[in-house]
């Protein structure tokens, strides 16, 4: 079932989970911010009410996250846990198995299914029979939807949930996908759910910091090796990184810590789209493209994403291409469905 907002859907899971039922709570592959910070603090919530509520990714968070609270209350998924007894999976700020990866079994054998996400549901997209899809794109942020589900479980229970560590992590989480509230996803419903979690005793000039202000001396060498890598074409509208794992250990970097290098291209005068591309070799042993891909304020990202199998936001978006035989010729396919798109004046 397809739900349009928080009340709905917190109807549907007390209906289908009685308390103390067990629940897993997993968010997406290479989760970041606004994906650990959600589904820690919703765990935390249905952990108060009498649920027995677990995290768990596919990988030890980065350590660009160490100042998150309650990061040890994360369990790293491995095959012992494919016999895990739980009586519902709560995915969040994902809503396909395939970014589940080590965990998508879960998403098959699951007795009931709910998912809350902030990112485009595609239209071919079929909604399992025992499942429960809230599927916001209007919203800035998982943590964001977490807040007002946490808001309507306090208002159902008639107890208080929300306390100073949920506030840090939710605000943490929408700092992070809004750019610390400078994207046009930050509406002003995004500015109002902020000033209510600044009511409590946090910081969010420590947040902003701690996400924006603050890298590694191994960072700041990586990303000046990136800008060396950088390829400006289309009159400058395109601007375009490759980055190759090999290059990724020799500075000691984590591939998240480079996450946000294709925010830094966008923000060039006269780039309309940026693509950080960077190679990874999966557990399998093949290769691959992880593309994350930005665009400016009148130009949408999310048709390239698509034509290259991804998904994401209008304006932020990435995907994952297999590399066929030679992983140049991978990237250079990349790149022409990015000209196409430009050419095509993919307008916002």
């Amino acid at each position: 079932m397809r739900i349009e907002k928080q009340a709905t859907f917190w109807q549907c899971f007390r209906a289908e989970l009685p308390v103390g039922k067990r629940v897993l709570v997993t968010p997406h592959v290479r989760a970041d911010a606004d994906a650990i910070c959600s589904s820690l603090a919703l765990a935390r919530a249905l952990n108060k009410l009498g649920y027995e509520a677990q995290v768990y990714l596919d990988e030890h968070p980065s350590a660009y996250y160490d100042f998150l609270p309650a990061l040890d209350q994360l369990k790293v998924y491995d095959s012992r846990h494919d016999q895990e007894d739980f009586d519902a999976l709560l995915v969040l700020d994902c809503h396909e198995p395939s970014r589940l990866e080590k965990r998508a079994a879960w998403w098959n054998v699951a007795p009931v299914l709910f998912v809350a996400d902030h990112h485009q549901l595609g239209e071919e997209e079929s909604l399992l029979a025992n499942s429960c899809y809230w599927v916001a794109p209007d919203w800035s942020s998982t943590s964001a939807i977490v807040y007002r589900l946490i808001r309507e479980m306090e208002s159902v229970s008639q107890k208080t949930l929300m306390d100073d560590e949920l506030a840090f992590l939710l605000a943490s989480g929408i700092y992070a996908d809004t750019g610390g509230l400078r994207y046009s996803n930050a509406s002003p419903a995004t500015f109002r759910i902020v000033g209510e979690l600044a009511e409590y005793d946090i910081s969010l000039a420590f947040i902003s910091e701690k996400l924006f202000s603050t890298i590694s001396l191994e960072e700041f060498r990586a990303r000046g090796l990136a800008f060396t890598k950088t390829r400006f074409e289309c009159d400058g509208r395109l601007a375009w990184c490759f980055f190759q794992e090999r290059e990724l250990e020799a500075c000691s970097v984590s591939r998240d810590q480079l996450g946000a290098f294709s925010s830094l291209l966008r923000e060039v005068k006269g780039v309309d789209l940026s693509l950080f591309i960077l190679e990874n070799t999966r557990d399998d042993g093949r290769s691959e493209l992880n593309i994350s891909i930005r665009s400016s304020e009148k130009f949408t990202a999310l048709p390239i994403a698509k034509a290259l199998g991804g998904g994401g936001h209008l304006k932020a978006c990435g995907a994952t291409v297999p590399v066929d035989n030679n992983i140049y010729d991978s990237v250079e396919k990349v790149l022409r469905v990015a000209r196409q798109g430009l050419a095509g004046e993919q307008e916002a």
